[in-house]
């Protein structure tokens, strides 16, 4: 499969240019030395009253988008599969459904290069984009992303390897179909912690009778990726 890597740096905000905007929709405006899994929303009361709706997730007020003199790491899958009810096939399917009706409901494994292990990580999240053609659907979806906890070759799988924890959950936007991004840094830290193989992520949705949000698996669109903000690990004293 596809592997990239590209650096930027990203520097503490100065003031509300449209740079600073973009910095704020890719990091979700968050502050990230609180809690490991941010409660998703979709409006702003659904938080508590000391949080703002951020892409999707409930922030501290007025929260920086990244540490200052963070680096920020852009990775491209290593292997990719779509588990299907209908059972294997050659190649991988050019989308997965997430959610909808349970003969279509779809699960997706990504695993990306571990060039991350060695870094003190902020945040990272999980990007996926609309598949082409991705039409409304009724209603918005709950995803939820966990570590496979065994191997996996890439491509159309009948069942789906088991999983572990910790479990990150994001909304899939449907009206109309958009960006989905996932904090996963709990998991990216488990690893860390525990060490051994990484399998990579499994990603789910419970069925619904609305249909599926579908996202492109790189086929013939834009990949999954892997947008992860850190400092190089700091020597232990």
């Amino acid at each position: 499969m596809l592997r990239s890597l590209r650096r930027c740096t990203a520097e503490r905000p100065k003031s509300q240019t449209v740079l600073v905007r973009a910095v704020f929709a890719l990091s979700l405006g968050a502050s990230f030395g609180c809690a490991s899994a941010p409660v998703p929303c979709r409006s702003p009361s659904a938080c508590p009253e000391s949080d703002e709706c951020l892409a999707n997730r409930c922030v501290p007020l007025g929260a920086e988008p990244v540490a200052p003199q963070t680096t920020r790491l852009v990775l491209e899958p290593s292997g990719l599969a779509v588990v299907r009810r209908r059972g294997a096939s050659s190649g991988l399917p050019r989308s997965v459904s997430l959610g909808g009706p349970e003969a279509e409901n779809e699960q997706l494994l990504v695993r990306f290069p571990s060039t991350w292990s060695h870094l003190d990580i902020d945040a990272a999240f999980l990007l996926l984009e609309p598949a082409a053609g991705a039409e409304p659907t009724a209603a918005d979806i709950a995803v939820t992303v966990e570590l496979a906890a065994t191997a996996w070759p890439s491509g159309s799988l009948a069942r789906a390897p088991s999983s572990r924890p910790p479990i990150g959950t994001g909304l899939a936007r449907t009206r109309p179909p958009a960006l989905l991004r996932i904090d996963i840094t709990a998991a990216l830290h488990s690893l860390q912690k525990r060490g051994g193989e990484d399998h990579g992520l499994l990603l789910r949705a419970e069925s619904t009778a609305s249909p599926g949000a579908s996202y492109s698996t790189g086929v013939d669109g834009a990949a999954p990726r892997l947008d992860i903000y850190a400092h190089p690990r700091r020597a232990p004293r």
